[in-house]
């Protein structure tokens, strides 16, 4: 880093151009289905866990289990 003459000391960021991006955890699976939360709720108040399963002829797979510790609001 001394030979290219950067900066030894912290370098300030501008975000502003991707803070809309950081306004929400998203998880996108298959088949278009998404799950998106704010940042602090989705560590309050989701789990996520893998579990396993079977297809419907039997071959073991990995899925995916979302607990979310609140009722449904609106659909």
């Amino acid at each position: 880093m001394k030979q290219k003459k950067f900066p030894l000391s912290a370098i300030p960021k501008d975000i502003t151009d991707v803070q809309s991006q950081l306004r929400l955890r998203k998880m996108v699976f298959s088949n278009s289905i998404k799950f998106t939360a704010p940042p602090e709720a989705f560590n309050d108040m989701v789990t996520v866990e893998t579990v396993e399963g079977r297809a419907k002829d039997g071959t073991p797979q990995q899925w995916t289990r979302i607990t979310v510790r609140d009722h449904i609001r609106d659909q």
